[in-house]
């Protein structure tokens, strides 16, 4: 046995310790805090929890947590003058303590669990894989440390160890937590009956796998429909109570029937009533497909009484209509100040050409016009006059929307996209913007016209 050495070491703050990939798990029952840096007075982010197969970090330098473990005050900074600890830095699932002091992990917006790149003090961890070699007594052999404990042992006792530990690894994981892992079978585990657990009746034999599953198992895109591929589950005490530690099941096939395109994750989706037979009891999500959408709001609320938080896309869909609705009320807004200038422009340029054009119509009036056919000639000017802006608006509109969607199709074609349509016209719409316009030209040519049916032809003549 080798003594533990209490000698503080000079370090540098935040400084990485070259010890490499460390595996690591926390101690059952014991959730541990984790910080947003590798010090106490940083900002805590929450807590994590030990998981079936291990966490994977690196060792850095960080503020000292002694009294709290003998790793919380072993080095000291000269620059800063200040102790240092032993630190982990991770990427954690995110687990948040209720009023009753019980976890909950801590979601996205998008449901699934948060995965952040944390601290972790180098406290109450288990240590799995970091080993090195020293000479003890003169013999060559080799000492395991855990957590800062040295203990001389035998190839035996590594080999002991260590297949204690290499029965899963992680192969990769999404970011709900979903791991999936590759057994490595040790002399020691070959040993035990691993208890399995075989489904009673056929399942259905169909998976939708992400793209990243594909990647995984080497399946080409174009030839993953209607591939098939065995797998077998690991089923641990969190889903199943009944059981103790992890049991696997009976192996199955499954059948390609669609494909997801997420590459960066990891992940396939079978039936509920597969695993449902086997009598899991817990669930951390799934997802319900409904035959029809007007269900939607009384299944939700059927769901949510039961205590479970619900996520849909039609949520995605009703910000995004939302978003809408509110630069339309923005834009009419903008289009109805518009409105009222350019009335105001029309409503003067009648007025103007009524003054100007007061001897004229006094000459007309001396030649026969009678004075409601001047006041038509006024209206009917004031009607071209805001029928024109509408049609005119209507094309410029246009001819901007299509110029921005060339453009912006010319940088999509080049990515390998297609043609993008930015502007829409509804045909309600431009009936609309007609009549509005009408309207607008009719009621600012009122006025200037009833004066002119109203000015009297000696009048008109002798004007200057």
């Amino acid at each position: 046995m080798a003594g533990l050495s209490s000698e503080i070491i000079d370090a540098s703050y935040g400084a990485k310790i070259d010890n490499g990939k460390i595996l690591f798990n926390i101690l059952p029952g014991s959730p541990m805090p984790i910080w947003e840096e590798c010090s106490i007075s940083s900002k805590l982010l929450g807590y994590t929890i030990r998981v079936q197969g291990e966490y994977e970090g690196e060792e850095y330098w960080g503020g000292d947590y002694y009294p709290f473990s003998e790793n919380g005050r072993v080095g000291y900074d000269k620059n800063k003058n200040i102790f240092l600890g032993k630190w982990l830095k991770a990427t954690l699932p995110l687990y948040e303590k209720k009023a009753d002091d019980t976890l909950q992990p801590v979601y996205k917006d998008t449901g699934q669990q948060k995965i952040d790149e944390v601290c972790i003090a180098k406290r109450d961890v288990q240590i799995l894989n970091q080993y090195n070699f020293a000479s003890v007594l003169g013999q060559s052999t080799e000492k395991i440390v855990f957590d800062g404990s040295v203990l001389a042992a035998s190839d035996e006792a590594i080999v002991a160890t260590n297949s204690a530990f290499s029965d899963a690894v992680v192969v990769a994981s999404d970011e709900s937590g979903l791991e999936t892992v590759s057994l490595v079978a040790s002399d020691s585990a070959k040993k035990k009956d691993i208890e399995t657990l075989k489904f009673e009746h056929k399942t259905d034999g169909e998976a939708v796998v992400s793209l990243g599953f594909l990647n995984l198992l080497g399946i080409s895109l174009n030839k993953a429909v209607g591939t098939t591929f065995k797998s077998s589950f690991i089923i641990v005490k969190s889903l199943m109570p009944d059981i103790e530690g992890k049991v696997f099941t009976s192996e199955v096939e499954y059948k390609i029937i669609g494909v997801i395109d997420d590459e960066d994750n990891t992940y396939f989706y079978v039936p509920f009533e597969d695993l449902y037979e086997l009598g899991i009891k817990n669930f951390s999500q799934f997802k319900l497909i409904l035959k029809n959408q007007k269900d939607l709001p009384k299944i939700r609320k059927d769901i949510e009484a039961m205590g479970f938080k619900t996520t849909s896309t039609v949520d995605t869909v009703k910000q995004i209509e939302s978003l809408f609705s509110n630069l339309r009320i923005l834009l009419t807004i903008l289009g109805m100040v518009a409105l009222g200038v350019a009335s105001l422009g029309m409503f003067n340029t009648l007025t103007v050409s009524l003054l100007e054009r007061t001897r004229e119509i006094g000459g007309m009036k001396a030649i026969g016009m009678v004075s409601e056919e001047v006041q038509d000639l006024f209206l009917a000017e004031a009607m071209i006059m805001g029928l024109s802006g509408g049609f005119g608006g209507l094309m410029l509109g246009s001819l901007i929307g299509w110029t921005l969607s060339m453009l912006v199709s010319i940088i999509a074609i080049s990515q390998g996209q297609g043609f993008l349509k930015l502007n829409y016209l509804p045909p309600l719409f431009v009936l609309f913007i007609i009549i509005c316009a009408f309207i607008v030209g009719l009621l600012t040519g009122l006025y200037p016209a009833h004066r002119a049916k109203k000015t009297s032809a000696l009048n008109a003549l002798r004007y200057e």
